[in-house]
């Protein structure tokens, strides 16, 4: 039997540290179209042999013991202004709550449909006044700080399937679409009472291409939109069906900046392959179709400071571990990194992520971010 992970680290444990050395001036443009900034980036970063450094600090799981530190199928993980951690099992399903140290303090919610009750909770968001919002395909339910339930709200027409508040307190989602001739995604800008206001940006559902004979086949490497809050004020939004693209709107939903980086398009490896049909449980590629070539960003996420980080498709040969390409508050290509897990949360110069290991175990680590710059 393992014994349960939790400890404290202060030396670089994860990968090599990248230095400033190979430093050059950015090499892209900058104008202004119809009032939005256009960010053009070269294909090389700024600092080709990176920027940053992770090191890590904390590690929070159990393969086999006490099932509070036991995570069976973690959807989500939200951080307060304390430094405590809100981890959702979709499985179990139910919060799991730990302090800084990676001590649990305590569990919210339970199977059920009753009040506070889950069935499959999808994503959790910390709300406006501290409160502790989590989301499933039929409400959305509110928690105060120490797990007492205080209402639901209905999510059943056109559901959110992903929701984040920005720091004036109104929110952002991802909302389903689904009608007949043209079911979507859509990013929508939401009132502090969650009522969309102003729809952002959408993207068609995946389905796979209409060729004959192949209706009945999953669309392996499927692009979505994606999006995050930046800095608290600003939504970053990649819709993927136009190329290496990201568009950045204000808390007002007002466009403000586009940001583009040159991009060769990346071959689909028999080892892409193999992964993405174990991760969906395909046996066979006649149960799959498969582009030619990976599609460039498979999710944004944006930190305190206004940086932009673009997990790509393309991942590690050894680890499986995917590559980031990480963007300056201006939009400009900074660097890359392997970061080893997502989703990511970043909270205070802190990353927060959840990794699994090559048994299929999840884990809740953390990482002090250092700058090189």
């Amino acid at each position: 039997m393992r014994k349960m992970v939790i400890w404290l680290a202060v030396a670089p444990i994860l990968a090599v540290a990248w230095g400033c050395k190979g430093e050059q001036a950015w090499k892209g443009s900058v104008e202004t179209v119809d009032g939005v900034q256009v960010v053009r980036n070269p294909k090389t970063p700024m600092y080709p042999q990176g920027a940053l450094e992770l090191q890590e600090e904390l590690t929070i799981g159990v393969a086999e013991g006490a099932e509070e530190y036991t995570f069976v199928s973690l959807r989500g993980i939200a951080v307060d202004d304390q430094g405590v951690i809100f981890a959702l099992d979709q499985r179990k399903p139910r919060v799991d709550v730990f302090s800084g140290d990676g001590s649990h303090i305590r569990s919210i919610g339970r199977r059920g449909q009753g009040p506070g009750e889950f069935q499959t909770p999808f994503f959790i968001a910390l709300a406006p006044a501290g409160e502790i919002m989590v989301g499933g395909m039929d409400r959305l339910s509110f928690f105060d700080h120490t797990g007492v339930f205080l209402r639901s709200q209905e999510n059943t027409v056109q559901p959110f399937a992903f929701i984040k508040f920005l720091e004036n307190g109104d929110a952002v989602g991802t909302r389903m679409v689904m009608e007949e001739q043209n079911p979507r995604f859509e990013v929508v800008l939401c009132g502090r009472d969650i009522k969309p206001k102003i729809v952002l940006a959408s993207s068609p559902m995946p389905e796979p291409p209409p060729v004959p004979g192949e209706s009945d086949k999953y669309a392996l490497f499927a692009s979505v939109i994606r999006w995050d809050i930046s800095g608290g004020r600003e939504i970053v939004c990649a819709d993927g069906q136009e190329g290496y693209r990201l568009s950045v709107f204000d808390a007002g939903g007002r466009p403000i900046r586009t940001i583009h980086k040159e991009y060769d398009p990346v071959p689909v490896s028999d080892l892409d392959v193999a992964r993405q049909m174990k991760q969906h449980g395909f046996q066979s590629r006649d149960e799959v179709t498969i582009p030619r070539f990976l599609p460039p960003i498979w999710w944004v996420y944006a930190d305190e400071d206004g940086r932009i980080y673009v997990s790509t498709w393309q991942r590690n040969p050894d680890s499986g571990i995917a590559l980031f390409n990480i963007f300056d508050q201006q939009g400009r290509y900074l660097c890359d990194y392997l970061i080893p897990g997502e989703p990511l949360v970043f909270k205070d110069g802190k990353l927060y992520a959840i990794v699994q290991d090559e048994e299929g175990i999840q884990f809740i680590k953390r990482y002090r971010m250092i700058w090189k710059p």
